[in-house]
């Protein structure tokens, strides 16, 4: 077992408990892409994805999706103005990103688990719009390589391939 996964894991579903409540959980609109209490740039675990995450040998993949939706995040924030980082370009190009990005790292498999669980606290258009995005980045991200994918996801935000509000 991979110790330095585990204690990761657990420091995430710590922060996120232990963090004081937000008015909003998806911290998308931030100047800049800012981590949040759970660590990850996407928003806070669910209790889904929580729960998934507990899993002993789903800790590493869970790891990993952590540090790429801050890489996706991050990535975002630099190709993306600030006010399309909530439902907008931006945003819908960090949903596909993080997907991509998972599926090349951890699988597709796991890749659609960890986000559909991400998705479980959301509702309504938003949360329709995030699993589209999603389910795109998982296709982008088959076989590509992780500028293939940056690069694809960013094609299909900008040619408006990509869902957004």
């Amino acid at each position: 077992m991979h110790y330095a996964s585990i204690l990761n894991v657990l420091t995430l579903i710590f922060s996120f408990t232990s963090a004081a409540p937000v008015a909003d959980p998806q911290p998308e609109a931030a100047a800049a892409p800012q981590s949040d209490s759970g660590g990850s740039s996407i928003g806070g675990p669910s209790i889904g994805e929580l729960a998934w995450c507990l899993v002993p040998w789903h800790l590493i993949a869970c790891n990993t999706a952590n540090n790429l939706a801050d890489t996706a995040a991050a990535e975002a924030g630099n190709l993306y103005p600030q006010s399309s980082l909530h439902n907008g370009k931006g945003d819908a190009f960090r949903h596909c990103y993080w997907n991509a990005l998972m599926v090349i790292e951890i699988g597709g498999s796991d890749a659609k688990s960890i986000a559909d669980n991400h998705e479980q606290g959301s509702s309504g258009r938003e949360k329709d719009m995030d699993l589209k995005n999603n389910a795109s980045g998982r296709r982008i991200g088959n076989g590509a390589t992780k500028e293939g994918a940056k690069n694809g996801c960013k094609a299909a935000a900008d040619n408006g391939d990509l869902v957004v509000l």
